[in-house]
């Protein structure tokens, strides 16, 4: 099998904004306390990579939760290991992403099951 390359896009957000919807939302500690589930009081891709204990995952399931609830938006961690990203990456470690931000125009709406979303990377 050869080897090759996949593009991927992520919509990304700060923790600061992280933080701040949270405290508007009456929970301000949760990304710290979700943070606080890792024995060192930080996340790794190895964690991520592995899976959540069952503290960090009820945790994580609730700050997304309650971010979720308070914007509409679906909010992920995610990890790129930038050993294998490109050098011209906007991404590299633990990011945060959101979902749910892009809509249908009405035309669109109308034809979007006969439109797909493809990516592509190229050398030039």
């Amino acid at each position: 099998m050869s080897m090759g390359h996949s593009a991927n896009y992520a919509d990304v957000v700060t923790e600061d904004f992280i933080n701040e919807i949270l405290k508007e939302a009456g929970e301000p500690d949760l990304l710290k306390k979700f943070y606080e589930a890792f024995s060192n009081g930080g996340i790794s891709g190895d964690d991520i990579y592995n899976g959540f204990s069952d503290l960090q995952k009820y945790r994580y399931e609730w700050l997304v939760d309650v971010f979720g609830r308070y914007t509409g938006l679906d909010l992920e961690i995610e990890y790129h290991d930038e050993e294998g990203g490109d050098r011209y990456d906007d991404i590299n470690g633990i990011f945060w992403s959101v979902g749910g931000v892009y809509q249908y125009t009405e035309a669109g709406e109308k034809y979007k099951n006969q439109i797909s979303r493809c990516l592509y990377v190229s050398y030039g």
